[in-house]
């Protein structure tokens, strides 16, 4: 084991610890840094001048949603909402508004506090509504014994929610929606990647490691191994600074213990879980998802005559799968088998969709784990296939030589 640990620490530095990808992964993750906060200021920047107002006015406003509360801010709100349907909202000067003008006081309160706060608000009837109609067609006798579990499924996923609290979720808007990283991983991906085993080939070392004290085994084993480390290392240092940054521009952090249906664009999520928490579980979805994408890419490196041939083929193999991805929509066969899919993990758990397994409901993004780990397995013993193959054919012709 010792033994196998010091040729997981050589594979890994002959193959990712060069300056070249070192510098490499540098600047993209100061190109990522810069991203994501620019996209932070993009999206909440606009009410920046009025921050010291926010402040006071999410301190009244924040924590536990009370009808003192909503009639409080309407008695606000509602006079602007008034003008601004009548015609009559002004964007002059006016020291008596909250923001010196009406027109950025409906903006500034409708935005920030009364559409976030009637969506928590109203989200326990809705759910409601899911829960009854999702009951009474699973009782209903005119349909099948699928779409009867498949609708009891979907009542427990909605039973009992609510949105007790009222959160700031500008800055869990932003890294919900924030998938620039994710292609600099991808790149990164096929960058370390596309040489590990074509190199061999290129400089004929291959032919050697048959006689080496390892063999071929152990070898491609550190390999696999060093490509695995290499992976978590990059989707780790990504994801992560995704979150650090955001975490570090956001003033108030209480939305990371708000449920994940708080934000808009997961109302109808099966999930149950925290921001906090659905947060650390995309990130390790995608850090799967760079996994089959990287074994994607060594099949090809194991495949190629020579690293260029591995880099072009990787990016494109993986450029065709992000293009399925985004042109598949609603058609869940052509994700079954899609590595990209894990990438963006956030448009298959935000609909509660199920896939028909003999007659049972299976969540769709359980179901897209497990074939896309399959295939991995499937490209990970055809990478061992080739690669002993080709040692095999290399001691041959030595052989041969002899």
């Amino acid at each position: 084991m010792k033994h196998f640990l010091r040729l997981v620490g050589y594979e890994c530095r002959k193959a990712f610890g060069n300056p070249g990808i070192v510098l490499f992964l540098a600047a993209l993750l100061a190109l990522n840094g810069w991203k994501i906060q620019d996209q932070y200021h993009r999206a909440t920047g606009a009410f920046d001048p009025y921050k010291r107002q926010y402040q006071e006015t999410y301190a009244t406003y924040s924590g536990t949603i009370t009808a003192e509360k909503a009639q409080k801010i309407m008695t606000i709100y509602r006079p602007l909402d008034e003008k601004l349907r009548n015609m009559q909202l002004k964007s002059e000067y006016d020291p008596n508004a909250y923001t010196y003008s009406e027109a950025t006081d409906e903006q500034f309160f409708g935005m920030l506090f009364v559409y976030e706060m009637q969506y928590d608000y109203y989200y326990r009837n809705n759910a409601i509504s899911i829960v009854e109609n999702a009951r009474t067609l699973a009782q209903s006798p005119n349909v099948s014994a699928y779409i009867a579990r498949e609708n009891t499924r979907i009542a427990w996923d909605f039973s009992g929610r609510s949105i007790p609290n009222f959160t700031d979720t500008r800055g869990s808007h932003v890294l919900l929606n924030y998938d620039y990283s994710t292609m600099l991983a991808l790149l990164m991906c096929i960058f370390g990647l596309c040489g590990v085993f074509v190199r061999e080939q290129e400089s004929e070392m291959s032919m050697l490691l048959p006689t080496t004290r390892y063999g071929t085994g152990a070898t491609v084993a550190a390999k696999l191994t060093a490509a695995v480390l290499f992976l978590l290392g990059i989707g780790i240092l990504f994801y992560g600074e995704d979150f650090l940054v955001i975490y570090t521009l956001e003033e108030y952090h209480d939305a990371l213990s708000a449920p994940i249906y708080s934000l808009a664009k997961m109302e109808q999520t099966p999930l149950r879980c925290t921001i906090g928490s659905y947060f650390l579980l995309s990130a390790g979805l995608r850090i799967l998802g760079l996994m089959a994408c990287g074994c994607l890419v060594l099949l090809l490196s194991s495949l190629a005559k020579q690293t260029l041939t591995a880099f072009l083929t990787g990016f494109f193999a993986l450029f065709l799968g992000i293009l399925l991805h985004d042109g598949s929509g609603s058609r869940t066969g052509l994700k079954w088998f899609n590595p990209t899919e894990l990438l963006f993990p956030r448009e298959m758990l935000r609909w509660d969709r199920f896939v028909n397994v003999f007659g049972f409901p299976m969540r769709q993004a359980g179901f897209l784990i497990m074939t896309v780990a399959l295939l991995s397995v499937g490209m990970l013993l055809w990478v061992l296939y080739r690669s002993r193959s080709y040692h095999h054919q290399g001691r041959r012709q030595r052989h041969g030589r002899l």
